[in-house]
């Protein structure tokens, strides 16, 4: 492999990702390109992994920042008006971490936007966006080439079916999951005490 097909593979998954994590819900499908370049682009898996969290980590804080841009329009959701009134707790902190690091699930777009809205600190999200997104990217590609291989072999399904249904999967989880109304859900599991 030459060091420009080289360059070629990386530049690919730190592209897709960076683009897919711009686009709300648009997240499960970077895993896809990142599991191509890894059976196909001749690099292995570290380098595709490795430049698509990169990516992915800058289109978070990308997200955040277009949240404080858009905290007039944003702040008449209750989600974001929750997530305002906990800001600077380690629980909205931990609640960044948790959803940029689930595996398919693509709720790190609306929390990273709610962060930036309701004012969270931007060093901080930075940071947590580059360990989840790292840890994300590893899960989340190894998930589905186990998932692909073994669904496609059991099912004999090609393996693009599973792909794209697990893509639409997260969309859905991803549209449920900002639907709800996260304080309850939160007093309901014992994370917040009545007021």
């Amino acid at each position: 492999m030459t060091q420009v097909s080289a360059l070629a593979v990386i530049a690919t998954s730190f592209s897709v990702a960076l683009l897919f994590n711009l686009i709300p819900l648009g997240a499960p499908p970077y895993v896809t390109v990142v599991l191509l370049e890894i059976k196909y682009g001749g690099l292995g898996f570290w380098p595709p992994v490795l430049a698509a969290s990169l990516g992915a980590a800058i289109a978070k804080v990308i997200m955040y920042y277009l949240g404080v841009g858009l905290k007039g329009v944003l702040r008449r959701n209750r989600n974001v008006r929750f997530l305002a009134r906990y800001s600077n707790s380690r629980w909205a902190y931990l609640l960044a971490f948790f959803a940029a690091v689930v595996p398919v699930l693509p709720l790190d777009d609306f929390v990273y936007m709610v962060g930036g809205a309701s004012g969270m600190r931007a060093k901080l999200m930075g940071l947590i966006a580059a360990a989840a997104k790292l840890l994300k990217t590893v899960a989340e590609t190894s998930l589905l080439y186990f998932i692909t291989g073994e669904v496609s072999m059991i099912f004999r399904l090609p393996e693009y079916v599973i792909i794209t249904f697990m893509a639409v999967a997260g969309l859905v989880a991803g549209l449920i999951v900002f639907s709800l109304d996260w304080e309850l859900l939160a007093r309901r599991l014992g994370l917040l005490r009545e007021p």
